[in-house]
């Protein structure tokens, strides 16, 4: 059991390893349960994010569903998101979303673009991801 304080970078730091929590958690201790594979990181009100451990030191793992509240804020900061490319690596960012984004910033703009596709993740976390990505992939553009 640890007891870290989240950083500005919404990151808190388990045995040498970063591992990030949501952006409401910033400056709050967080308590979290280390396990032989995975690590629970919990709040007052429950369970606030889970990560597969990190074995080797000074590694990081991010989730980019951490940061979206923030991003929604400032788009530009999206594409050279650390979370994100690992998001792509491990292919939870996949093809379609790339795609889906591409077509949203050729119709909305960069930024607007950008704030589309934040939205319809953080919609995620309320939808299925299935469903998810059955409803978002219609094409974007002006509406009726």
């Amino acid at each position: 059991m640890f007891t870290p304080r989240a950083d500005r970078h919404s990151q808190i730091i388990v045995r040498t390893n970063r591992y990030s929590v949501p952006v409401r958690l910033l400056g709050k201790r967080v308590r979290v349960v280390l396990h032989a594979s995975h690590l629970v990181v919990y709040e007052r009100h429950g369970k606030a994010a889970r990560h597969e451990r990190l074995i080797a030191k000074a590694g990081c793992r991010l989730e980019p569903g951490h940061y979206l509240e923030a991003l929604i804020r400032e788009p530009g900061a999206f594409l050279g998101a650390t979370a994100l490319e690992q998001d792509g690596s491990a292919g939870k960012f996949t093809p379609a979303h790339d795609a889906r984004w591409d077509q949203a910033r050729k119709v909305h703009g960069e930024r607007d673009g950008t704030r589309a596709l934040i939205e319809a993740l953080l919609l995620g976390r309320r939808v299925p991801h299935e469903d998810l990505v059955a409803g978002w992939l219609p094409p974007c553009g002006p509406g009726p």
